[in-house]
């Protein structure tokens, strides 16, 4: 194409979201030439049916879900021309929100297996005077294609003269579709064989987790985002409960549980639910392998419900400990599910643990008994962010290139915040161990090459 321009004298050349390309102020006279030229490479001007617009889906992407690109190969706008969209995964790289037609991948628990489906939405148009289609019914992956052809062919059969498909999905109402595609969705145990596979697929199906692709920092994106709102909302807590202000606090724990929750349900191939038990109820078949992450939830819940009508310090102490736990929990199975995943900096201290790489609980490893005895503590216990690491600091630049200091920190979002500071400008955090309310961390100064600038 780069040639064929170069040779026509023609500058610009524009991409459009139907994944096509508009060679631009093309001379009438060179038209016939130009599509000549264009056809010997196998390419030429949209057709009726063919605005397909699909994602990589599986065959790159490390968040794909089903095949969507294989899909993509087999759809087409039928006579109506309809404009179809299609994406692997609910992060929605193919818009399906704005198709006519728009699908997307997501994996369901039928009869206690893993179906590939295609959650679908109708009457997209993102162009002037249009609006975001709305959401029908989830359809096994096997039979989208049906689903697909029967939409269009009702429209053909149904819509009034010169009704857009925009239009016409509004006079028919949402419902309508429900009932027109409520044979395809119901799957009977008898049924299970013939919708096991995702397209392109001689296996069962299963949610893969390859290396990279176009959507590769998406889920560290969100994830990650997610679990620094959460350490923000526990700071909040902590605050709260420091005040003794409970109904405040309950609701930064209700934050933190959504936030994790949803973090999980995400990284476990489905979208955000707001509904705490029905969350629960999604992750024990999601995560049906981790019973104790969904039991946990539920319990934290119904906990939290309870609080609100009986308000007892000492029981949303322990459960707020309880919280924290679970939250370490979910990251450690995040991390899992995803090895790129790094959420040292964003979790929680509980007491008598060290949870975070950054804190390796080596009770002492590392430390000869000699440096021991001569290692001085430095009491930061009255001081707070980000005063406890800046005064840290300072007092590390007071001694030799690996030698040790005893921080003492108030236990809790001190310990996090200023071991994952001093780990990250290269000194070696060797213990962490809890004494009364406070925790002694054990730091090795690194040598000065090692050191990052302030």
């Amino acid at each position: 194409i780069a040639k064929l321009m170069a040779d026509e004298g023609l500058a610009e050349i524009r991409t459009t979201q139907d994944q096509n390309l508009i060679l631009i102020n093309v001379p009438e006279a060179r038209l016939e030439a130009i599509r000549g030229t264009l056809a010997l490479e196998g390419l030429g001007e949209p057709t009726v049916g063919d605005d397909v617009v699909a994602c990589p889906g599986t065959s790159t992407c490390r968040l794909g879900i089903t095949s969507s690109k294989i899909v993509g190969a087999k759809l087409n706008g039928s006579a109506a021309d309809l404009r179809i969209r299609v994406s692997g995964c609910h992060n929605g790289c193919a818009q399906p929100e704005t198709g006519d037609i728009g699908i997307y991948g997501e994996g369901n628990r039928l009869n206690g297996k893993l179906i590939p489906h295609y959650q679908m939405y109708f009457g997209g148009d993102g162009r002037a005077f249009g609006g975001l289609g709305f959401k029908g019914p989830s359809i096994p992956a096997a039979r989208i294609e049906t689903a697909v052809a029967r939409v269009q062919q009702t429209y053909l059969d149904d819509h009034q003269t010169g009704e857009s498909f925009f239009q016409w999905t509004r006079r028919r109402g949402k419902e309508s579709f429900t009932e027109l595609l409520a044979d395809l969705k119901a799957v009977a145990p008898e049924d299970m064989p013939s919708v096991m596979n995702d397209h392109g697929d001689a296996v069962a199906f299963k949610v893969l987790q390859l290396g990279g692709g176009e959507c590769a920092g998406a889920a560290q994106e969100l994830v990650a985002s997610n679990f620094s709102e959460a350490a923000y909302e526990r700071s909040c807590r902590n605050a709260f409960m420091y005040q003794h202000k409970q109904p405040q606090a309950l609701e930064c724990a209700e934050a933190i549980v959504r936030l994790i929750g949803n973090s999980l349900l995400f990284i476990s191939g489905h979208t955000k639910v707001d509904d705490v038990a029905e969350m629960a109820r999604l992750l024990k078949e999601l995560q049906a392998e981790r019973p104790q992450l969904s039991e946990k939830l539920a319990s934290i819940n119904q906990a939290l419900e309870h609080l609100k009508e009986n308000p007892d310090e000492a029981a949303f102490n322990k459960l707020m400990t309880d919280l924290d736990a679970w939250t370490i929990a979910v990251a450690q199975t995040s991390q899992e599910i995803d090895k790129q995943l790094d959420l040292t900096a964003t979790l929680p201290m509980v007491a008598g643990q060290a949870q975070s790489p950054v804190i390796a609980a080596m009770n002492g490893a590392g430390v000869k008994a000699a440096e021991r005895t001569q290692t001085m503590t430095v009491d930061l216990s009255t001081y707070g962010c980000p005063v406890h690491y800046l005064k840290a600091r300072m007092e590390l630049g007071k001694i030799k290139d690996d030698g040790l200091v005893d921080f003492l920190l108030q236990s809790g979002e001190s310990v996090q915040q200023v071991s994952s500071s001093l780990a990250e400008d290269g000194h070696s955090i060797l213990a962490s161990v809890e004494e009364g309310g406070n925790t002694r961390i054990t730091v090795r100064k690194a040598k000065a090459a090692a050191q990052q600038p302030a």
